[in-house]
């Protein structure tokens, strides 16, 4: 009995130093899977591209494209805006053009009553195709328009009379009609879309409305205006004045004018 009791504690020290370095690798693979997961959670540079905090590189592209064609005749410090629409939460996705052409001509007939302000049906019929988008424009070259395979919408007019508040209200309720009409054409109403107004060359611009005259001037003192929304595009057409509003609000306090309902009722 005496001689297997060390045999015993032998054994029991064993099995003790074996429990313990599982325990240890056990300890550490949780150590690692919290790290990894931890990092994985805190890295909103990747996680940005993916949730469409980033343009995709055809905007910046169509956005050069137009600046090398905007007619000779066009004042060369007008105002311009640029108005783009793409769905976030889409996976790569590739539209033919036919199916683009399509939608953009259905938006356009579901609303009759609208302003063609943005994009008339001509101009759609006119329209002609690039590898990877149907692109229009005017005879003087004044407005430009994109429809991307992969859902991106690109639209800019230069605004040669300057920064007026009724083609403003104008321009944007139809815009956003559009938008929302098209991106439901497109089978995507319930998806979130991405939508940014870019207007440029508005350094000490004078937004001119019912309100002015003699005094006071809304006057703009920043070179660029930028305003961003997200929304579905089944809210987008039930919320129109809303969402519209929001754009007009945003460029009345860029230019110091009071914010009030500008919009026109939804249809």
């Amino acid at each position: 009995m005496a001689a297997s009791r060390p045999a015993s504690r032998a054994g029991e020290l064993h099995e003790l130093i074996q429990r313990a370095l599982r325990n240890q690798r056990e300890l550490l693979g949780r150590m690692i899977r919290g790290i990894l997961f931890e990092s994985q959670s805190q890295a909103p540079a990747g996680a940005e591209k993916s949730g469409g905090d980033i343009w995709p590189p055809e905007y910046e592209e169509s956005v050069h494209y137009f600046a090398q064609r905007i007619g000779k005749g066009v004042p060369a410090n007008a105002p311009i805006i640029d108005f783009a629409a793409f769905p976030i939460t889409v996976g790569p996705a590739v539209w033919p053009l036919a199916e683009l052409r399509r939608a953009a001509l259905a938006a356009m007939e579901d609303t009759p009553e609208m302003p063609h302000d943005f994009i008339g049906a001509a101009e759609i019929a006119a329209s002609y195709a690039t590898n990877a988008s149907l692109r229009g424009m005017d005879q003087t070259r004044d407005r430009f328009w994109q429809l991307f395979q992969n859902g991106l919408l690109h639209f800019r007019v230069v605004l040669e009379r300057g920064i007026y508040e009724e083609e403003l209200v104008s321009l944007i309720n139809g815009g956003l009609n559009f938008t929302a009409l098209f991106y439901s054409e497109l089978g995507l109403a319930e998806e979130t879309i991405r939508m940014e107004m870019n207007v440029s060359n508005t350094q000490d611009v004078e937004m001119h409305t019912a309100r002015s005259g003699p005094a006071p001037h809304f006057v703009c003192r920043i070179p660029a205006v930028k305003i961003r929304q997200k929304v579905s595009a089944a809210t987008l057409l039930s919320a129109r004045r809303d969402c519209a509003d929001q754009f007009l609000n945003e460029l009345a306090v860029r230019f110091n004018a009071p914010v009030q309902p500008r919009s026109v009722p939804n249809p």
